[in-house]
């Protein structure tokens, strides 16, 4: 489920810098840290076509800074059994990738392309 956002992004100052801090790619908004990357079906990383074959190579997390937009579809999803929403970054709208959840179980889906990761 959604994370409340970083202190730095409520307006706060911090001293603490968490290493491996995933941001979107075109903003630097702070999506999720990279400990809560997870894995489905055996793995973390896809590459998956949608109806119109287009490709997206994906990573799933357990928890972002952020909410999924529109109501929940079962149409053409990539992993039975869950409904998908689209994610868009709530820095710059752009489109990050999926939330998947179905009733014991959620996870959310990001274009690699479209984020990147921070060491610090």
């Amino acid at each position: 489920m959604p994370l409340d956002p970083p202190p730095e992004q409520k307006g706060q100052a911090t001293s603490v810098l968490t290493p491996n801090r995933l941001v979107c790619r075109s903003c630097q908004f702070i999506l999720t840290d990279q400990p809560r990357r997870i894995r489905r079906q055996g793995q973390c990383q896809f590459v998956l076509a949608n109806p119109f074959g287009l490709l997206f190579e994906i990573e799933l997390y357990a928890q972002l800074f952020a909410l999924p937009l529109g109501p929940p579809s079962s149409e053409f999803t990539w992993f039975p059994g869950y409904c998908w929403q689209v994610l868009m970054c709530p820095g710059c709208n752009q489109h990050l990738g999926w939330f998947f959840s179905r009733s014991d179980d959620a996870f959310w889906a990001l274009i690699r392309s479209r984020i990147q990761i921070l060491s610090y």
